[in-house]
């Protein structure tokens, strides 16, 4: 390698130019030629340095999408939870533009919970996946939304109990599998003091890889 970069660095004998030639791979490395494309003198180091900078391109692998669920069609594979105080019922959006699940602040008492269930099935061992969704709290003291994400899992995983006003916003964690390929995300909705309002979630979406660093909006 040394001694090809010598010979076109220092120089070899003078050729005649290709007039058929068109391509000049100096010029495509970043280099600058003369009027004959010869190459000026450069040190070994500025060579090397310039061949190194050229950049590759490494294509990003596309996300599989595992879980794509606007509920406009039923409940998708959702199940609501037997052994939970009250079921999540599907609600009309303000818009007309299709359903989402919701729990209204009259049902239940304080403290009760609903929980959504869904057993995600044929993960990848160890993998790591991104779980995006629409949810809002309308109403004062409506209560409490929590995601809670394996299989005997009673921790919260993301939770939200406070909101700057009843509009629909966007929540995102990373999930990530462990030696299983199967696991369960609950949403469970907790009842508050509130009378009024609600707690809903839409557009529930799951794909393969790391969540984005610029947080993203779904459209509601």
């Amino acid at each position: 390698m040394m001694d090809v970069l010598t010979t076109l660095v220092q120089g070899a004998p003078p050729a005649e130019p290709d007039p058929a030639a068109t391509t000049n791979y100096w010029q495509l490395a970043g280099f600058s030629v003369d009027e004959a494309g010869a190459l000026p003198s450069l040190s070994l180091l500025e060579v090397a340095r310039s061949l190194l900078a050229v950049p590759r391109k490494i294509p990003p692998e596309k996300p599989e999408l595992e879980v794509d669920c606007s509920f406009g069609q039923g409940t998708c594979a959702w199940q609501q939870d037997a052994s939970d105080d009250f079921d999540w019922n599907p609600a009309d959006h303000d818009n007309g533009d299709g359903y989402y699940m919701a729990v209204p602040a009259f049902i239940g008492h304080k403290k009760d919970v609903g929980r959504l269930k869904l057993l995600l099935t044929d993960l990848n061992p160890k993998g790591i996946y991104c779980l995006i969704f629409s949810y809002r709290l309308a109403g004062d003291r409506v209560g409490k939304l929590q995601v809670i994400v394996g299989n005997n899992s009673h921790t919260p995983s993301w939770e939200q109990s406070l909101a700057d006003d009843e509009q629909w916003k966007t929540g995102q964690m990373e999930v990530f599998v462990g030696d299983e390929s199967s696991m369960n995300i609950t949403f469970e909705a907790e009842r508050g003091k509130g009378k009024t309002g609600e707690i809903g979630v839409d557009n529930v979406i799951l794909v393969s890889g790391l969540c984005p660093e610029d947080h993203l909006t779904l459209a509601v």
